[in-house]
């Protein structure tokens, strides 16, 4: 499979989160679970979502990491559930799209980093994930869609 690498200006963005710390094979389970409570910290006001649920990898370590799981929303939210605000500063981002289940993301993450490598790229701060095509709105994994970006300095 080819990926195709790409540098994006993205613009910054306001996410409401939920964090977690969790082990690599708990991460979908630790990630549905931190939407569930950004999902009921929503529900709770009148703001509505305004971009794809999102992972935040705040740490990465050998056996775990630290990350943040939510969305970019419009309207006031009063904090529950544990959530709170993260920034996401913009910039250069390297970016790719995953197609496929979620066990092949690493091959994605894997060919973002090489790439940067390769082009003297310098990783710059946490990678995130984007998830317009999901689980919860397509059975077949096949057609999964995820956006991997990682923000670089030349």
């Amino acid at each position: 499979m080819s990926i195709s690498v790409e540098i994006r200006e993205q613009s910054p963005l306001r996410l409401l989160v939920k964090a977690a710390t969790c082990s690599h094979a708990e991460i979908g389970r630790a990630f549905g679970n931190a939407l569930s409570q950004v999902r009921s910290c929503l529900s709770k006001s009148l703001a509505k979502v305004k971009s794809a649920p999102m992972a935040v990898y705040l740490n990465w370590r050998e056996s775990d990491c630290d990350m943040a799981v939510g969305c970019e929303v419009d309207g006031h939210v009063e904090l529950t559930e544990g959530c709170e605000w993260l920034d996401v500063p913009g910039g250069l981002h390297a970016c790719a799209t995953h197609l496929g289940p979620y066990e092949t993301l690493r091959e994605t993450h894997s060919a973002i980093r090489a790439w940067c490598t390769a082009e003297k790229m310098k990783l710059s701060g946490p990678c995130w994930e984007s998830y317009p095509i999901s689980p919860e709105s397509e059975p077949d994994s096949s057609k999964w869609r995820t956006e991997v970006c990682y923000p670089v300095e030349t």
